[in-house]
């Protein structure tokens, strides 16, 4: 398949998405982010049936590297959002306690075993690891919003839960500029004479700055067309001078988009507009990033996977359990409340995307398929699980058959 063939086909793809996005505001079929479309690009890609060539891969590498700043950009906007409302005080630190006890508990369980194994070089280990750790400690709210949207679901659980997810891509796409920089290190760029944690604050500075000069062209506009070019001219900019000099524009998107949600008096108006392309875009990389996976190592790696995917549970199971004893809004859920916290997302595939792309080979490879099972797993439990632990809670609504008939034939327009 040529370029331009397949530049169609991520149209088409994408029209999918805007269709779904528009049409239920969360998919109605299949699993909540739209993840499967990555075994649709792993069949399709170079290792497999080969439909999708590596060249050609390649020749597309800036409209993927733009798509996942715009992602980033997208999940800074929505950080500590739930719709509308801000979430402040304990719950946004429970959010991030989650995610750095998923981080450390995994990554420490993921570098013994790949020391035992020993299939990667030293230095691809601990990179591996720390990969594998910042692609599973993400707890979508794309699960959160199925259940809710498609069982009614209201009341005082869902909501901490929806206010612990709002903060979940802060740490791997912060730490993600920490990995970034530091697999760099020892080859001739200069710039990365500096500590990683350097350029990491560089990054979240430049986003800043960038997000900054947004919030202020944005106050000068009140068409929309206007706003959709300043907000794609600072992507760009974003994205384009981290990517020049090889620092993570994932958090440099990132930092920008918090920026435009704290300062800007229109946040609104730019969340929406960023919501709007949110499955656009996603189901596009996500076929992209499985057309990415050399499937011929997969089973190499299943001595690894179950560690990061049994990990993930058993700290999910932990933290529910201690959260259950010291709140009486989490013991509602009962049991199934640590399940449905081993919901990932596509954040979790853009993240080892970008991972597999920095780090060619065997250790990059590793940690995109590790994101892609544990999203698959995580995706399929998860909303379950959820689902029976705000049943527990009292907080579904259960529909009738003929409520839920007019409910589709009205979606269908019929």
């Amino acid at each position: 398949m040529n370029v331009i063939a397949l530049f169609f086909a991520l149209l088409v793809v994408a029209y999918i998405g805007s269709s779904l996005s528009r049409s239920r505001g969360v998919r109605g079929f299949g699993l909540p982010s739209g993840v499967e479309f990555v075994l649709l690009g792993a069949a399709l890609g170079p290792s497999a049936l080969g439909v999708v060539e590596r060249s050609t891969l390649a020749a597309l590498a800036p409209v993927f590297v733009f798509a996942l700043g715009w992602i980033a950009l997208e999940h800074g906007v929505e950080c500590g959002f739930v719709e509308s409302r801000r979430v402040v005080g304990k719950r946004l630190g429970m959010g991030v306690l989650l995610g750095v006890a998923l981080a450390l508990t995994i990554g420490f369980a993921v570098f013994v075993a790949l020391n035992r194994f020993d299939f990667l070089a030293a230095r691809d280990r601990w990179l591996a690891s720390m990969g594998i750790a910042l692609v599973s400690c993400e707890s979508t709210r794309h699960a959160l919003r199925w259940v809710v949207e498609h069982h009614d679901a209201e009341g005082q659980l869902s909501r901490l839960i929806s206010d612990i997810s709002s903060v979940d891509a802060a740490l791997p796409l912060v730490a993600l500029g920490w990995w970034f920089t530091a697999q760099r290190q020892g080859q001739p760029i200069a710039l990365h004479s500096l500590h990683p944690s350097l350029l990491t604050l560089a990054a979240l500075a430049l986003g800043v700055l960038i997000g900054l000069l947004v919030v202020a062209l944005l106050k000068t506009t009140t068409r929309p067309v206007d706003a959709w070019g300043i907000l794609l001219g600072g992507a760009l900019v974003g994205v384009g001078i981290p990517y020049g000099t090889h620092v993570s524009w994932l958090t440099s998107l990132f930092a920008m988009g918090v920026t435009l949600s704290v300062f800007s008096d229109q946040r609104e108006r730019v969340r929406a507009k960023l919501g709007k392309t949110e499955h656009a875009v996603l189901l596009p990389i996500l076929a992209l990033a499985g057309a990415h996976i050399d499937v011929r190592l997969v089973p190499g790696f299943l001595p690894v996977l179950p560690v990061a995917i049994m990990t993930r549970a058993l700290v999910s199971l932990l933290v529910s359990a201690v959260a259950r004893s010291l709140s009486p809004i989490a013991s509602r859920g009962g049991t199934w409340l640590g399940p449905s916290f081993m919901s990932s997302g596509a954040l979790t595939v853009c993240i080892g995307f970008t991972c597999a792309l920095q780090l060619p080979g065997p250790a990059g490879q590793l940690i995109l398929i590790c994101a892609v099972v544990d999203t698959l797993i995580g995706e399929s439990v998860g909303p379950i699980a959820l689902r029976r632990a705000l049943d527990n809670a009292g907080e579904i609504n259960v529909r009738t058959s003929d409520e839920e008939s007019d409910t589709v034939g009205t979606e269908r327009g019929l």
